[in-house]
């Protein structure tokens, strides 16, 4: 009996070890089930996260601290590290004041090795203070950088820039990304329930989404109506937005401006949210810059008051760029350029460009009514090439070794042509035979050998 009895009381034992398992193994994560009652620091508000890990760097001067925070479910402190600030208390006012800026900033490059100076140890991160804001409230001085260093760490011991060991900045550098991840200064860390960050990131997104929509749809007024009164943002491009966007219109040229990749942090009374612009068509999507806005509640509403640009589309950026509004810039490219009456070279250009945007409408417009080709007249032709524009993701044409000879009204322009696709490439010798009618170049007939 009492061996019976010891295996009843030991099975008993096993069936409940195997039933706390099975609950354990099902209950979700703690960052999965973190109470809405549960505080985070109340500069982090919103991340919209990637297919990569997010991440926030916030300083405390008071504390003397650095935090990395990573976004999961919620923000989630990865590491803390020791940090020195400037000697003197208080946000940066002046150039040489030995004080910390305070606010949200942003990386603008990294330094390591021979770029320099012992000064500042292993590496180095410049900030972009002082933004557009600092420069409203007469802010000045520069060069506050996050660095390393291989002496002992003090508290308060920089000239305003945050200064760690060595070995917390080399491990603290495979988590930022340049212009992308922040650094959020405070003289001390508040916290606030998640409740209360899920409101104030509904408001701000709302704000985004309607300057979004007036950007795209609405008229001058609209567009102003996002700004405080006391901030007149930068107009010259309004006209030619406006124009353009008559141009795409008229063209039947489909496309949308998106925001993307948000995050939104908050200093004090100021809201920062930094966004991706992308103008998408149908078969591609274009980058428009990375745009920086300050936010602050202004007559019972939330305004705009400062912006700029973190990062701007490389074909602005490169040498000789002319400079423009990016979201004009990039979207102009959507819109066949006007042919030059007597230029067969920007003729055959402007063809090319339309056959690889797949604006069929702008692409018929290069064509005679006369035109044939293998058999098709024009309409058919033109009905070819829509099903070509259907079966393939995207085609891409160009030309090189263009030749052009011209006989009064006639022209012939010869060249080898490039020509992808997303499952098919081809390379051959174009000819076309050019009539001018109504004073335009017109595609009379056309022809193509494989080299």
């Amino acid at each position: 009996m009492k061996i019976k009895a010891l295996n009843y009381k030991t099975n008993i034992y096993i069936l409940f070890i195997l039933l706390f398992f099975s609950i354990t193994a099902t209950t979700p994560s703690l960052a999965a089930t973190k109470s809405s009652d549960e505080t985070v620091p109340d500069s982090l508000i919103f991340f919209e996260r990637g297919k990569e890990p997010e991440y926030a760097l916030l300083v405390e001067k008071k504390a003397q601290r650095i935090y990395l925070y990573e976004l999961n479910s919620t923000f989630n402190q990865v590491l803390s590290m020791k940090c020195s600030t400037g000697e003197a208390n208080g946000p940066k006012e002046k150039s040489g004041d030995r004080k910390t800026p305070e606010g949200v900033y942003f990386f603008t490059k990294e330094s390591t090795g021979k770029y320099l100076t012992a000064t500042y140890g292993t590496r180095a991160f410049p900030t972009d203070y002082p933004h557009i804001l600092d420069r409203i409230e007469k802010k000045t001085g520069n060069s506050i950088w996050m660095h390393g260093t291989d002496k002992v760490l003090k508290d308060r011991d920089s000239n305003g820039c945050i200064v760690l060991k060595n070995d917390d900045i080399d491990a603290l550098s495979q988590y930022i990304l340049i212009r992308r991840t922040p650094i959020i200064i405070t003289e001390s860390v508040s916290y606030v329930s998640i409740k209360a960050q899920w409101k104030t990131k509904l408001k701000i997104i709302s704000l985004l989404n309607k300057w979004n929509n007036a950007v795209t749809q609405g008229a001058y007024h609209d567009y102003l109506a996002m700004y405080s009164p006391s901030f007149l943002p930068d107009i010259e491009w309004w006209r030619k937005w406006t124009q353009l966007k008559d141009r795409l219109k008229s063209d039947n040229i489909k496309y949308s401006l998106e925001l993307t990749e948000k995050y939104i942090m908050k200093h004090n009374d100021t809201y920062v949210a930094i966004f991706n612009q992308k103008v998408k068509t149908k078969d591609r999507v274009h980058f428009a810059g990375t745009r920086k806005f300050f936010i602050k509640q202004t007559d019972n509403a939330l305004k705009i008051v400062g912006e700029e640009y973190l990062e701007l589309p490389r074909s602005l950026t490169m040498k000789g760029a002319k400079k423009a509004e990016p979201i004009v810039a990039v979207t102009s490219r959507l819109v066949p350029q006007p042919v030059k009456e007597n230029s067969v070279p920007d003729f055959v250009n402007s063809w090319l460009r339309s056959w690889t945007s797949k604006n069929i409408k702008a692409y018929g417009k290069c064509y005679s009514a006369a035109f044939a080709s293998r058999g098709m007249g024009k309409s058919e032709w033109l009905k070819y090439k829509r099903r070509l524009n259907r079966q393939y993701k995207y085609i891409k044409v160009s030309q090189k070794n263009l030749k052009v000879s011209k006989n009064g009204d006639t022209a012939t322009a010869i060249f080898k042509q490039i020509y992808k696709t997303n499952t098919f490439k081809a390379v051959g010798i174009k000819t076309l035979i050019l009539k001018r009618e109504n004073e335009k170049w017109k595609i009379f007939r056309e022809t193509w050998k494989k080299m």
